[in-house]
Order: C-alpha cells, then structure tokens, then sequence
C-alpha cells in the first residue's frame, strides 16, 4: 500500500457522511463496488493493493472502477429525483 494520508481520507469521508444523499448513494452499491468506491476515492490505494483486495486482475478492477463511479453518480441522481418528487407531493 502507499503511504495513507488519514487525514485527508478523514476529510473525503467526512465530506461524503454529511450528505444524506451521498451516504444514501454509496449504501446502494454493492458490497464490491463499495469496497472499490471506498478504496480509490476516499483513500486514494493503488490499484495494485485493490486488486489485492478484492481479489482481481487489474483489467477487472479498471472496469469496476469505471462503473461503480458510474453507479453512484447514477444513484445520487436517482434519490435527488425521488426528493424533488416527493417534496412535490406535499402539496
């Protein structure tokens, strides 16, 4: 692993946890793609210590980089559109 820099893996996380719609969005993620989301984004890992991990080769973890991102932007667009339309169902 590289050197971990906990304090800006503290602050990317803090950042994700005071969003209700990002936590949301993360929970939705399959346990794998939550792994990868959390080491590549959060704590910045090489890729060779995620395919350690998780257990693949580093074409498999490129393309399971490439579509949790794609996910989770997907689910954060999703649960903003169920907020706007159950904000306007209220009336």
């Amino acid at each position: 692993m590289k050197n971990f820099d906990e304090r800006k893996y503290k602050r990317r996380l803090q950042k994700i946890l005071t969003s209700e719609i990002l936590v949301k969005a993360l929970l939705k993620l399959p346990k794998k793609k939550r792994s990868m989301f959390v080491m590549t984004f959060l704590r910045n890992d090489r890729m060779e210590y995620v395919c350690k991990v998780l257990n693949i080769s580093k074409r498999e973890a490129v393309e399971l980089k490439e579509q949790t991102i794609n996910d989770f932007l997907e689910n954060v667009a999703d649960i903003q559109r169920s907020y706007l339309f159950s904000e306007g169902s209220d009336d």
